[in-house]
């Protein structure tokens, strides 16, 4: 969670001196646009007048400059220069905010967010290889990273007062407007699947999640007028995703098996998939590359 900084003169020396001690990374680079650009971004985030955005257009010439120093680092793989200054701007809530705000920094914008998102990721993978993790740091994890359903899916849906989709562990709207419930599982599940008379079966945990998550399907469909009403989404398609489990944590013998038994379970559903964390991440790697290759916007999905 960003800290809330109180208001005052203190508020803005702390957010100052904060803004110094993470821009010292930058300095070092001795690059007088990007010591330019610092000393702009922490008037504006300190609220202080005079030389801000959006007042003869240097700001914007300023960052469009520094937008095309950066992209060319990346091009020449040059890639500590990138990731120092991204590093600074994205752990400075305040710089990224007044940043976002100079007219013509959409570019840069992009690149801030695919730094955030870079990080974000690499937090879902350590979250997911650590088999201590349970389900409710699973479920903090995946809901501080929502656009991992990217690609698929629109941000979350503003809940208001629909209590069902409060309940739900993330409910996000696709692309066609229709709604999107996603319940959370640990990752780390010995008995992910099982063995049975006729061959391989769902383990407990997983028919219990799918049951549960049948159940708020059921909900939603059945308060169509409500969330039409109030989100102006689509409730009478809605879909779902059971995340849980991932192959390397499953029982030895019968871990070849894990994909082909969820995908058969999954075939009798209506309107609900499984997948596996394994599955997600290899998402999440999917769609970073499509950003890298400047094939998707991360500001757009």
């Amino acid at each position: 969670m960003i800290p809330i900084d109180p208001p005052g003169v203190a508020a803005r020396a702390g957010r100052r001196r904060y803004a110094d001690r993470r821009m010292d990374g930058v300095d070092r680079l001795r690059d007088p646009e990007i010591r330019r650009l610092q000393a702009l971004l922490s008037t504006e985030s300190t609220g202080q007048s005079g030389g801000g955005p959006g007042g003869d257009g240097a700001a914007a010439d300023l960052v469009h400059g520094l937008t095309q120093q950066l992209a060319e680092s990346a091009s020449r793989g040059d890639l500590p220069v990138l990731q120092r200054f991204l590093g600074a701007v994205v752990e400075n809530d305040s710089l990224a905010k007044a940043l976002a705000e100079v007219e013509g920094a959409t570019r840069f914008g992009s690149l801030i967010e695919l730094a955030r998102r870079r990080k974000g990721a690499k937090a879902l993978h350590q979250a997911v290889n650590d088999g201590t993790r349970t389900a409710d740091e699973m479920r903090a994890a995946i809901r501080a990273q929502p656009w991992v359903f990217g690609g698929r899916y629109m941000p979350p849906v503003d809940l208001q007062d629909i209590e069902i989709l409060t309940t739900v562990d993330l409910a996000l709207m696709r692309s066609d407007g229709a709604i999107h419930l996603v319940t959370i599982g640990p990752a780390n599940v010995p008995d992910l699947i099982g063995r049975a008379d006729d061959g391989l079966r769902v383990g407990p945990l997983v028919d219990s999640l799918v049951q549960k998550t049948m159940n708020y399907l059921h909900t939603v469909e059945a308060q169509e007028g409500l969330i039409r009403e109030k989100l102006g989404v689509e409730s009478k398609r809605a879909l779902a995703t059971v995340l849980i489990g991932h192959p390397a944590y499953a029982t030895e013998k019968v871990k070849d098996g894990v994909r082909n038994t969820l995908r058969t379970f999954s075939s009798r559903l209506v309107g609900l998939e499984i997948m596996t964390y394994q599955e997600l991440m290899a998402s999440v790697d999917q769609t970073l590359d499509l950003y890298e290759r400047g094939e998707l916007d991360p500001l757009e999905g």
